[in-house]
């Protein structure tokens, strides 16, 4: 890591653990408030370096870049919170049991709740309240903007709504331990909102981070919902860990515990050896590719990750390809309504989504067969890599 990566860690750390951040000289703010923009955690960031002394703080306009950023992200949040009352109210007036996940939960186990940021909020229902569901946000002034048949994306008042009829999975084991989330095993419910035990919502939040890092990386800020989900329950680790290996997940899980440890302190009688180098790597990796790993390459570099073993060939470059025309039957009738309705379809769904990547995202795609067949691709290596250590190909 740089000087500068380091002292971002540094904030972040003093920020979930409640400790004045130690001062630091000659730091490049600018660097700084790049890497908190790209996390999206400008807003705790600021709040940090307030409590430096006055001679250690950014000065001028990078001073006034942070405040603003504070401030809008307090009046985002209470933008936000109105929405999401009114959404739960909705939903409990009208019967419907909805189970709240990561951020909308989250975010109230942070020393400053308001500085958890978040781009939408995440809610699973039931699939026999699904075309309820819909039709009750729809007359109470929501807006839809995706109907996939298992995934409602809705807004009200600017705020983004992910509305799900499936429990989030990464493989058959977890989609079998999350089958029905509203188990009285799993979760817990206030009324007709369910929220996740910590134990189980710690299961899911790990792996929904090795899912993205699966898809290109995953950022800081998933690691500090697992540091703070960890403090704020006094969770029993080994407890913990004894579930992961039910789930083919132990040795990942491990992993990224190691690296919340290193990090940010996270103070928990568990100890795990990762060679240096791969732990550099997941690190860098976690760093430089921001929320959701975009800044680490494009759709191709992960199409080619996940085809190498150990290092790029000319084969692997020709699977990464062939691999963009494998379309799951379950990707066809999740987004062509049509073929959920009428199997027979299928075929002509398929030929309807090549359409789709030729002519409407044609651009795109082009770049990311550039990608899969470049020399010149340290990104797809380091991921790659990063995957077989992880065991989540």
């Amino acid at each position: 890591m740089t000087k500068e990566q380091e002292y971002f860690i540094e904030l972040l750390s003093s920020h979930i653990n409640a400790y004045t951040p130690k001062t630091q000289e000659n730091i490049n703010w600018k660097e700084i408030f790049d890497l908190a923009n790209k996390h999206n955690v400008t807003a705790i960031v600021a709040t940090q370096i307030k409590l430096l002394p006055e001679s250690c703080r950014v000065q001028g306009k990078g001073k006034s870049y942070f405040n603003q950023f504070l401030g809008k992200t307090l009046q985002s949040y209470d933008e936000k919170i109105e929405a999401y009352n009114f959404f739960v109210k909705t939903l409990t007036d009208n019967g419907i049991k909805h189970l709240v996940v990561k951020g909308a939960v989250l975010r109230d186990l942070y020393p400053v709740k308001e500085l958890r940021t978040s781009g939408d909020t995440d809610v699973v229902i039931t699939k026999r309240d699904y075309e309820k569901c819909k039709e009750i946000l729809l007359s109470n002034g929501f807006t839809l903007s995706q109907d996939t048949g298992e995934e409602l994306d809705m807004y009200y008042n600017g705020q983004y709504f992910e509305i799900s009829n499936t429990f989030e999975y990464i493989n058959d084991e977890t989609k079998c331990f999350f089958e029905n989330p509203f188990d009285e095993k799993l979760s817990y419910c206030d009324g007709y909102t369910y929220y996740l035990y910590p134990m189980y919502h710690l299961v899911y939040v790990l792996y929904h981070i090795l899912k993205h890092i699966k898809h290109g990386g995953a950022g800081v800020r998933m690691l500090l919902d697992i540091c703070v989900l960890i403090n704020a329950y006094d969770i029993d680790i080994n407890e913990f860990l004894e579930i992961m290996p039910e789930l083919k997940l132990e040795k990942s899980a491990k992993t990224i515990l190691t690296i919340c440890k290193k990090l940010f302190r996270l103070d928990i009688p568990f100890n795990y050896e990762i060679d240096e180098e791969m732990e550099n790597k997941l690190i860098d990796t976690i760093i430089s590719g921001g929320v959701f790993g975009f800044s680490n390459g494009n759709l191709g570099v992960v199409r080619l990750a996940s085809t190498m073993n150990e290092k790029q060939t000319k084969l692997s470059s020709i699977k990464a390809f062939f691999g963009m025309f494998i379309i799951s039957k379950d990707y066809l009738m999740k987004f062509y309504p049509y073929a959920r309705r009428h199997k027979i379809l299928l075929p002509i769904a398929y030929l309807n989504r090549l359409f789709d990547a030729v002519f409407k995202r044609g651009k795109s795609n082009i770049k990311n067969i550039q990608s899969m067949f470049s020399k010149d691709n340290d990104n797809a290596i380091r991921l790659g890599e990063i995957l077989n250590e992880l065991e989540i190909n």
